[in-house]
């Protein structure tokens, strides 16, 4: 990938129903402290909460679409480049769902996990 300089690094976290679509929650995106790249916390870098593109959102969603297992929640890791989504990551086991940056973001995942009993 050609190296751009204000490259747009988040994560869309999705929440999967079983026999429905897939449902988006909320997305943060990630920066990195000054003269880094990195944009873990351990290394300086901080999240804020975004409300990405509607066709953002539907990409993510299309790549969670691609894995036949029902799942209870998928963060899409990716990058944006020119209004595309490039997939860096999917983490489909990950604790860090970023609940806490959107105060519904807690309910809608308790709703999920409450939907598979």
């Amino acid at each position: 990938m050609p190296r751009k300089e204000k490259l747009k690094i988040g994560s869309v976290c999705l929440l999967s129903k079983i026999c429905t679509r897939t449902q988006y929650s909320h997305a943060v995106l990630k920066k990195p402290q000054a003269g880094d790249f990195r944009v873990q916390e351990e290394y300086g870098g901080q999240a804020e909460s975004v409300a990405p593109a509607a066709p953002l959102i539907e990409q993510a969603q299309r790549v969670v679409a691609l894995i036949p297992e029902r799942l209870l929640f998928a963060r899409v890791d990716a990058v944006e480049v020119d209004g595309k989504l490039w997939l860096m990551e999917l983490e489909l086991i990950e604790p860090a769902l970023f609940l806490n940056y959107d105060p519904l973001a807690p309910r809608r995942f308790a709703g999920a996990i409450a939907s598979l009993c």
